[in-house]
C-alpha cells in the first residue's frame, strides 16, 4: 500500500491549478462526501476543476477503468484540474469531506464501474490491546490441579518447562514446552501437572478488543522468532518494575510490545494452519507493500504484452512465484482468475482497436491471439452483448 501511494504522486493524470477561469463558476457544485469506498467512476467530456474545502478526500483517477495498474491516488490538499475524459471519483479519508467540483462547461458525467470496489486505504488494526494487568510465573508439581475462572480478562498461558494438561469446554489439550493457549473471558478451565517432573508456566492477564475468536482455546506454537519477541517483552516488563520514572512511557512500550508479540504469534500460527482461519489476519505494512507492488508489476507486464499469448505459466516464470500465488493475488485484488482478467483485457483492447485503428476484424483477432475470427466474435458478444461487426457499425459517424 505504501509503495502504491508514494509511487502515484507523480501527478501524471492532472495539473495543479494556477489560474482558474471564473466564467465557469456557474457550473460549480459543492459536494459532501462521507463514503469511504466506491465502485463507480465519473467521466466528463470537459476539464474538471476540483477544490478541497474541508476534511480529507482521496482523489482516484485512471485512464483505463479495467486496468488496476493505471489507477492513481492523490490526497486532496491542493486544487487540481483534470483533463478531458479522465475517469475519477473521490472518497472520504476522514469521516467527511467537502469539495467544490466545477466542470468547464454544462454537462453531466458518464458513469463507469471500477475494476473492483475501491476502499479507503487507511491502515486499521484488527485487534487492540487495551491493558496488560499483570504477568505471573507458576511452578506446578506432579499431581497439582488448579481450577480457575476468568472474569472480563483474557489470559495467555505459556508453558516454559515440561508440559501441562489444560481442560476447558469439556476438552483436554496437552500444552508442551514452547506452546501456549489464549483463554477468553468468563471461562472456567482446569490445569493439571501429570508428569513426574515439575512444570512451569507463564500467564499474562490482559484485555483486548476484537481478538479473532478462532484463536481462543486452541494450542498455539511459539516459533523461534516469536520466542525472541516474547523474551524481549518479558525483559521490558522486568525493566519497568525497576523504573521509578516515565511510568506512562513504559506502559505504552509494554502494551505496544505485547500487541506486536501477539500479532507475530497469531500470524505464525495462521501460516502453519491456514485452514483453521475463518477471517484474515491483519497483514503487516511490509507484506501489504510487497503484495501491492508485485501485483502492480504483474498487471503492468500483462498490459504491455497483451498482444502476445500471455499465460499463467509465463507469469510464474517471469516473476519467480508459484501459479497458486498468482491465482491468490488475482482473487484478492480483482476477485477473478488471471485468465478471466487477461481475456477481459484483450477484449477491451479489441474494442479500442476497432475504434482507433484501421485494422480489419480478422487482423484484430490475429493481433490479439484470439485464434479464429469465429472465436473472437463469440467472446466479444459474450462480453459486450454485440458482435465486433455490430460494434464497428455502431461507432461509424
Amino acid at each position: 500500500m505504501f509503495a502504491t501511494t508514494s509511487k502515484l504522486t507523480s501527478q501524471t493524470h492532472f495539473d495543479k491549478e494556477f489560474v482558474f477561469p471564473s466564467k465557469f463558476n456557474r457550473h460549480r457544485q459543492t459536494l459532501v462526501i462521507n463514503k469511504n469506498s466506491t465502485e463507480t467512476l465519473f467521466q466528463f467530456k470537459q476539464q474538471v476543476h476540483i477544490a478541497s474545502i474541508s476534511g480529507l478526500g482521496l482523489l482516484i483517477t485512471t485512464d483505463n477503468p479495467m486496468n488496476a495498474a493505471r489507477y492513481q491516488y492523490h490526497v486532496l490538499t491542493e486544487n487540481v484540474i483534470l483533463p478531458e475524459n479522465m475517469y475519477f471519483n473521490i472518497i472520504a479519508l476522514a469521516n467527511i469531506c467537502h469539495i467544490n467540483l466545477t466542470p468547464f462547461g454544462p454537462a453531466k458525467p458518464n458513469l463507469f464501474p471500477t475494476y473492483k470496489e475501491i476502499v479507503n486505504p487507511q491502515v486499521q488494526p484488527l485487534f487492540v490491546i487495551n491493558q496488560m494487568y499483570t504477568m505471573t510465573s507458576t511452578e506446578l508439581m506432579a499431581g497439582d490441579d488448579l481450577k480457575l475462572t476468568t472474569s472480563e480478562d483474557y489470559r495467555l498461558i505459556i508453558v516454559d518447562q515440561n508440559q501441562i494438561d489444560i481442560k476447558i469446554n469439556d476438552q483436554t489439550e496437552v500444552l508442551t514446552e514452547n506452546t501456549c493457549m489464549i483463554v477468553g473471558p468468563k471461562s472456567s478451565y482446569e490445569i493439571q501437572c501429570n508428569q513426574l517432573h515439575p512444570a512451569r508456566m507463564l500467564t499474562i492477564y490482559f484485555s483486548v478488543e476484537n481478538l479473532p475468536h478462532h484463536f481462543l482455546q486452541e494450542p498455539l506454537q511459539l516459533s523461534q522468532r516469536v520466542l525472541r519477541h516474547l523474551m524481549e517483552f518479558v525483559e521490558l516488563v522486568d525493566l519497568s518494575q525497576l523504573s521509578t520514572q516515565m511510568e506512562n512511557l513504559f506502559s505504552d512500550k509494554i502494551i505496544n510490545h505485547f500487541q506486536g508479540f501477539l500479532i507475530d504469534l497469531l500470524d505464525a500460527n495462521a501460516a502453519e494452519n491456514p485452514d483453521a482461519l475463518n477471517n484474515k489476519l491483519p497483514s503487516t505494512s511490509m507484506r501489504m507493500n510487497q503484495d501491492d507492488q508485485l501485483f502492480q508489476d504483474i498487471i503492468q507486464y500483462i498490459d504491455q504484452n497483451i498482444e502476445g499469448d500471455v499465460k499463467v505459466s509465463e507469469l510464474s516464470d517471469k516473476f519467480d512465484i508459484s501459479r497458486s500465488t498468482i491465482q491468490n493475488l488475482f482473487q484478492t485484488y480483482l476477485e477473478q482468475t488471471p485468465k478471466q482478467y487477461i481475456n477481459s483485457l484483450r477484449l477491451n483492447r479489441s474494442k479500442q482497436l476497432i475504434r482507433e485503428s484501421t485494422l480489419s476484424l480478422t487482423e484484430i483477432a490475429e493481433k490479439l491471439n484470439f485464434g479464429t475470427i469465429q472465436y473472437f466474435s463469440r467472446a466479444f458478444k459474450n462480453e459486450f452483448g454485440m458482435t465486433p461487426s455490430a460494434y464497428s457499425k455502431s461507432i461509424i459517424p
